[in-house]
């Protein structure tokens, strides 16, 4: 007689793989990422700063200064030189993009103003 526990068991480890590996081991097209603590600077409509949190990452991503913030600029985020990002005012739109040891992702998600508290959406694996 057939047993589905072997079958089961194998559909479990699978489930617990890391976010951007698939349950074979395979690079996935897309990686989760969250946006949250999200703020707007009054004086320059293109000054932003968040969080992200992806892929063991969890950083705060700001423009170096604000005097040199301007639409459509890359930031790093931080110290951290593995996430960039870019702000377009006139379209409300924020472009993520993050390197690891499982290749190069990017995604983009609009940011109304008011900023909500969180926002999720998937970086889309470049390497794939």
């Amino acid at each position: 007689m057939f047993s589905l526990i072997p079958v089961l068991s194998l559909l479990v480890v699978g489930s617990h793989a890391t976010p951007f590996l698939d349950a074979r081991g395979l690079a996935s097209a897309e990686l989760p990422a969250k946006l949250s603590a999200i703020k707007f600077d009054p004086a320059n409509k293109d000054g932003v700063t968040f969080h992200i949190t992806a892929a063991g990452v969890d950083t705060e991503c700001y423009p170096p200064a604000k005097d040199t913030v301007a639409s459509g600029r890359v930031y790093k985020c931080g110290e951290n030189p593995a996430v960039t990002f870019s702000y377009t005012s006139d379209q409300d739109k924020l472009s993520v993009w993050l390197s690891n040891e499982n290749g190069s992702f990017a995604g983009s998600a609009v940011i109304p103003s008011p900023a909500a508290g969180e926002i999720v959406f998937d970086l889309a694996n470049l390497d794939v």
